[in-house]
């Protein structure tokens, strides 16, 4: 009985702490895509220099219409000169594919320094690129980054982006599935095909008929499309679908589906994007295009 009622004693002498509330989920790639930068007050080569030797990149974040050939467009630019860590942006680089890094937007938070817990400013942007160079700054014998430039991407604003477009269903593509099918005239006037015909028959063959075909291939003539995009609809990528074209279909910018409030910014909507082609055995197959990301430069 004794110890019974010491233990309730010490039941009512130390009541149980009340639950923390729960905290926010914040996936790490999420925290770690968050731009930490610091103000840079004092500019010039030496000073960049100096930057990059400690880790940092210089940085600038305006806003876009300080690009704007029409002087009268440039309204104000919130201009801000800023550095950033070097780790930090070499990570991003990694896990963000290099394709799509100018149609990705990331929160920035501007702190008073290198590891201070005081936020100056916070907001969206985007990496930009103007005249289809890419705005960030590279040693030409290195390849190291030396500038990044960004512009705001805040809620309500609008940006001309340069979207990558993406092709999938290549794999159900009907013009791309033909198999090998050479033909040539019988004797009758009908066709003769060799489906499973021997490569040393079929050079054979292409020596006396040179029209054969087999299958086709994607021709690409747009990489990415330019679209006018509220900052809050900015699109990554694009995907293409072409799972349902034959040899000699294509699709053009009208075809292309995105978000309703996106404006494409082509005088032409009627100009093809992709197209399959056939492709003659008596002529080498184009080489491949290379889409996968290129290594991260050096930075």
């Amino acid at each position: 009985m004794a110890k019974w009622w010491r233990s309730l004693r010490t039941a009512v002498q130390s009541p149980q702490q009340p639950l923390s509330p729960p905290q926010p989920f914040h996936s790490p790639s999420s925290r770690y895509h968050t731009i930490q930068a610091i103000p840079r007050e004092v500019v010039g080569s030496r000073v960049s220099a100096r930057d990059r030797e400690q880790g940092r990149i210089p940085a600038v974040v305006f806003s876009q219409s300080l690009l704007d050939i029409n002087p009268s467009n440039r309204y104000n630019s919130r201009k801000r000169l800023l550095t950033t860590e070097k780790k930090q942006i070499q990570a991003i680089l990694k896990s963000v594919e290099i394709p799509f890094f100018c149609s990705t937007t990331f929160p920035l938070q501007i702190r008073a320094g290198s590891g201070s817990s005081a936020l100056l400013e916070s907001g969206t942007v985007l990496p930009i690129k103007a005249s289809h160079i890419f705005l960030i700054h590279r040693d030409e014998k290195t390849g190291k980054i030396l500038n990044l430039v960004f512009a705001w991407a805040d809620e309500g604003t609008e940006m001309k982006v340069d979207v990558p477009v993406v092709f999938k269903g290549e794999e159900n593509c009907p013009g791309l599935k033909k198999a090998v099918n050479v033909t040539s005239p019988d004797s009758d006037g009908q066709d003769n095909h060799f489906p499973s015909i021997t490569y040393l028959m079929v050079f054979l063959h292409l020596s006396l008929y040179s029209n054969a075909v087999t299958g086709g291939h994607l021709k690409m003539m747009r990489r990415t499309l330019k679209y006018l995009c509220p900052a809050e609809h900015i699109p990554q990528k694009i995907e293409v679908d072409i799972s349902n074209l034959d040899i000699e279909d294509g699709l053009f910018m009208h075809d292309v589906e995105v978000h309703p409030s996106l404006k494409l910014l082509s005088k032409n909507e009627n100009l093809p994007v992709c197209k399959i082609v056939a492709t003659n055995l008596d002529t080498p197959e184009p080489a491949a295009l290379n889409l996968e990301s290129p290594e991260p430069a050096e930075i």
